[in-house]
């Protein structure tokens, strides 16, 4: 669940660059905080959000850097505060997926979490984007 959430927010960091000049301007952060707000599975702390983006002059692979580096070595706490899960959102909309692929991990303080296996997370990823392209498709006229 993790990797399909990281991927995401990366995705939508790096796909708000809309014409592709590799800064996110004031108009595409707005439109990303937008899209961020709108996907279910996890909730942004946009206040962070702008702060990474304005420290890096909206460049957008600094950005992307300093969310992984949040995400890989910040405290816990600190990244659970940046980025909220919604795990109940994320199960109850792959509900159809074959749980046969499912693993239990356990948590440093003796808890344990459902994730899915590699090979699910990957096929999980490329049908979240799929429809999220067409989704996206659709709205802009098929443009």
């Amino acid at each position: 669940m993790d990797l399909i959430m990281y991927h995401n927010l990366l995705g939508f960091v790096i796909d708000s660059d809309l014409n592709q000049n590799s800064k996110i301007g004031a108009m595409e952060i707005d439109l990303l905080i937008h899209r961020l707000d709108t996907f279910d599975y996890f909730n942004i702390d946009e206040k962070r959000l702008r702060e990474m983006i304005n420290h890096n002059e909206g460049d957008i692979y600094a950005t992307v850097a300093d969310i992984v580096d949040l995400i890989e070595n910040g405290e816990e706490e600190e990244v659970d505060q940046f980025l909220r899960k919604n795990e109940e959102e994320f199960f109850k909309r792959f509900s159809h997926t074959d749980r046969s692929n499912i693993i239990s991990e356990s948590n440093e303080d003796g808890s344990t979490k459902l994730v899915p296996s590699t090979s699910e997370a990957a096929a999980l990823v490329l049908a979240e984007f799929s429809e999220l392209a067409e989704s996206e498709n659709s709205s802009s006229g098929g443009e």
